[in-house]
């Protein structure tokens, strides 16, 4: 890997091949863990001691909503019990079916010259697919990407790096523990696709397979998926949902909080 620093971006010379559309791999990102203490490069340590930072060999997907570590990677370094907090829940679907993991935090990802500070993850416990394989260490996200404007240069096979006004907005998750699905012509239809464990959702009842009519008394159609996530990220906020479950209308409450 070599890697240059100008003055308004950084930018990773990447020699692999480039994948399929908006993938690459990236060589040896750095994270840092979230709680042992050790010895940080230098020799200097941090105020609770930080974590030497492990390399890692990661894929850039524009398509993958959070930075996610493989199962063997995150098993090899026990990265989900070094999470002050976790969720054990699903964390996708896609053509290979659903995807399970533990969404927690690291200290910090590091990528060329650039720190995400305590970034939301997802530690994968999938056991087959690509979540498992050991020949790479995990995928970059939308959630980290969207905090700069990216270039792709495939004939360079490199990726260019510039900070956006939002690099340092706060790392968040679902406050709510729900995962939702759109349906209908317009995909305006949302449903309750799965209910995490021990969650503000669970506590209120809500159930698979529920579709949300209101929220706080708007139309659940009106929102669209960044205004949704961003509603469903505020801590102590009480939500009134009007759900309908079996043909019967119901109105259930709950109170969202900071799950990781």
């Amino acid at each position: 890997r070599r890697l240059k620093r100008g003055r308004s971006a950084s930018h990773i010379e990447n020699r692999l091949d480039p994948l399929s559309g908006l993938q690459h791999q990236l060589r040896a990102p750095r994270c840092d863990l979230a709680d042992p203490p050790r010895r940080v490069p230098g020799g200097k340590h941090d105020e609770d001691g930080a974590a030497q930072p492990v390399e890692a060999l990661m894929m850039v997907d524009t398509g993958v909503s959070l930075t996610t570590f493989n199962m063997p990677f995150s098993k090899q370094h026990r990265l989900p019990a070094q999470s002050p907090k976790s969720l054990a829940t699903m964390t996708g679907c896609g053509i290979n079916g659903e995807s399970w993991g533990v969404v927690g935090r690291v200290r910090a990802i590091e990528i060329g010259a650039v720190r995400i500070e305590n970034p939301v993850v997802d530690f994968s416990t999938d056991e087959k697919g690509a979540l498992a394989s050991d020949q790479f260490s995990g995928i970059i996200g939308a959630d980290i990407l969207h905090r700069f404007r990216v270039i792709f240069d495939y004939p360079g096979q490199r990726m260019f790096l510039e900070k956006n006004a939002g690099f340092a907005d706060p790392c968040e998750y679902d406050m709510s523990g729900l995962r939702l699905a759109a349906s209908g012509d317009k995909l305006d239809v949302v449903t309750v696709f799965h209910v995490a464990d021990k969650t503000p959702a669970q506590a209120a009842g809500l159930l698979p397979g529920d579709e949300i009519k209101t929220i706080d008394g708007r139309p659940a159609a009106e929102f669209n998926w960044e205004t949704l996530r961003a509603y469903f990220q505020q801590p102590g906020k009480a939500v009134r949902l009007e759900i309908e479950r079996d043909g019967k209308k119901l109105t259930v409450t709950l109170t969202l909080q900071r799950l990781v």
